[in-house]
């Protein structure tokens, strides 16, 4: 089974956020690719969402951190 890729914030040319009445839409863009999608999802959702942007957010700052030690041993 092929290992599903990580999805990095930098490969996130372009995101916006939408609150409609009830309900909460994100749009992703990359221009790269021609890619355009977009989520309507229910407000209650937001927390969700938000919990699994930050655990995305910790995984940068990690590989971050790795490549500054990297940069430090050389």
């Amino acid at each position: 089974m092929k290992k599903p890729r990580k999805i990095h914030l930098r490969d996130v040319v372009d995101l916006e956020a939408k609150n409609f009445n009830k309900e909460f839409q994100l749009d992703f863009y990359d221009h790269k690719k021609k890619l355009h999608v977009v989520l309507h999802l229910p407000q209650w959702w937001i927390k969700y969402i938000a919990k699994d942007l930050w655990s995305v957010i910790e995984d940068e700052q990690e590989e971050l951190n790795k490549i500054k030690d990297s940069m430090r041993l050389e």
